[in-house]
C-alpha cells in the first residue's frame, strides 16, 4: 500500500514539477492569477498530508515489526514527496507576497506552512525511533506552537512593517487594508507615516486620523474593551496630534462608518 502511494505522488510530483515550482513562467502559461497559483491546492494539500501520515501510523502497527527497513524506507519517502508538496505551497505564497504584499490570511498561512515543515521532520524523528505513539503529542506541539508563533509576532504589526519594506523596495501599499487592522497595528502605522513618501504618508495620516477620533468618541472603556493594545495606539496617536491637525473629520452621523476626513481639498472615507 505505501510502494503504491509513493509511486502515485512521485508521478505527481514528476509531472506536475514546472508547474510546482514554475513561479511566474507558471502564472503565466496556466492563465492563473497570483491569488489563484497561492490557493491551488492548498487545502487539498493540507488534507493528504494529514491522510498520509495517519496512514503511516495505522499501518505501523503491524508492518513496522514485520519488515521495518522496508516500511521506513516508504514512510520516509512519502513523508518527503509530501514535503515537496509543501515547498511549492511556501514558493507560491511567497511569490503572492512578493506581488500583493502581507495580510492576516496570507501570515496565517505563511507560518502554518513553517510549522507543517516542523511537525513533518518531527514526524521523521518519530517513525525513525520507533515512537509514533507521540505523533498526538507533536501535533499538539505545532498547533500551539503556530498560534504562540502568531501571537509572539504581532499579526498586525507584522504586516505594516512587512508592507512597510515592500514600499521602501519599490512596491505599491494597500492603505485602505492597513486602515482596517487593529489597534495592535498603531505603533508601526505611526512609524510608516512618518517614513513614507508623501502621497503615501497622507493616506496613511488621514487613516490614523479617522482613527484618533473614532478612539477619542468611543472614550474610556472598562475591561475587557480598554486593553494595552489600545492604550498604546491613544499614546502613539496622542504624540502624532501636530502631524494630524491638518486632517479635519466630518461626522454626518454617529455611526463611524459614515465619517471622513478631509485636508487641502481631498476626502478620505474613515474605514474601520
Amino acid at each position: 500500500m505505501l510502494g503504491a502511494v509513493d509511486l502515485l505522488f512521485a508521478s505527481f510530483v514528476a509531472s506536475q514539477f514546472r508547474y510546482l515550482f514554475g513561479g511566474q513562467s507558471a502564472i503565466v502559461q496556466a492563465g492563473y492569477t497570483y491569488s489563484e497559483y497561492a490557493r491551488r491546492g492548498f487545502g487539498e494539500l493540507v488534507a493528504v498530508a494529514f491522510l498520509s501520515l495517519g496512514m503511516i501510523v495505522f499501518l505501523s502497527t503491524w508492518s513496522h515489526r514485520k519488515y521495518p527497513s522496508l516500511f521506513l524506507g516508504l514512510s520516509a519517502a512519502l513523508v518527503g514527496l509530501v514535503g515537496v508538496m509543501l515547498a511549492s505551497a511556501l514558493t507560491r505564497l511567497l511569490l503572492y507576497e512578493h506581488a500583493y504584499g502581507f495580510t492576516r490570511l496570507r501570515t496565517y498561512t505563511h507560518a502554518g506552512i513553517l510549522w507543517l515543515g516542523f511537525l513533518f521532520g518531527l514526524f521523521l524523528l518519530l517513525l525513525w525511533r520507533g515512537r509514533l505513539n507521540f505523533i498526538g503529542l507533536a501535533v499538539v506541539v505545532a498547533g500551539v506552537g503556530w498560534a504562540a508563533t502568531l501571537g509572539i509576532l504581532g499579526v498586525d504589526g507584522f504586516i505594516v512593517s512587512q508592507n512597510g519594506t515592500r514600499l521602501a523596495a519599490g512596491g505599491e501599499l494597500d492603505t485602505t487594508y492597513l486602515a482596517q487592522l487593529s489597534d495592535d497595528a498603531v505603533p508601526d502605522l505611526v512609524r510608516l507615516a512618518r517614513a513614507a513618501p508623501p502621497a503615501v504618508r497622507q493616506e496613511l495620516l488621514a487613516g490614523l486620523a479617522c482613527r484618533a477620533a473614532i478612539l477619542s468618541a468611543e472614550g474610556s472603556r472598562s475591561l475587557p474593551f480598554h486593553h494595552f493594545a489600545r492604550a498604546r495606539a491613544e499614546e502613539e496617536l496622542q504624540a502624532l496630534r501636530p502631524a494630524l491637525a491638518p486632517f479635519r473629520v466630518k461626522k454626518p452621523t454617529p455611526d463611524a462608518w459614515s465619517w471622513s476626513v478631509v485636508s487641502e481639498g481631498i476626502e478620505w472615507s474613515c474605514v474601520r
